[in-house]
């Protein structure tokens, strides 16, 4: 693809994924605050049980994140031909303003 097709493609990757990650985020943390008034109504020799249950979701919130952030720009396509080195957030921008691949130093657009 040429370097104005890339910038479009991941343009709209960039939108895409923000909507995504603003509802589930929305989701996540509406539920999550929802069921802070619920723990009032936990029994207090549970009340401990309830903040590691708050702690466990919020370290699964981060996984999730984490997980899903990895080998993102394999899934979307955005590698470069020769090296198949990723080219989204900073090294995307290299190649963009570059013209070249910051992992091999090729250019990644045909020409």
């Amino acid at each position: 693809m040429t370097k104005d097709q890339f910038v479009k493609r991941r343009a709209k990757f960039y939108a895409r994924d923000r909507r995504v990650n603003t509802v589930y985020l929305i989701l996540f943390f509406g539920v999550l605050l929802a069921a802070i008034p619920l723990a009032s109504l936990v029994p207090a020799r549970y009340q401990g049980a309830a903040g590691i249950s708050y702690l466990v979701l919020l370290i699964v919130n981060a996984a999730i994140f984490t997980l899903r952030g990895r080998n993102q720009a394999q899934r979307a396509g955005f590698v470069c031909r020769f090296c198949n080195g990723g080219l989204l957030g900073i090294p995307g921008d290299i190649a963009v303003a570059t013209g070249n691949c910051p992992h091999c130093g090729r250019s990644p657009f045909a020409q």
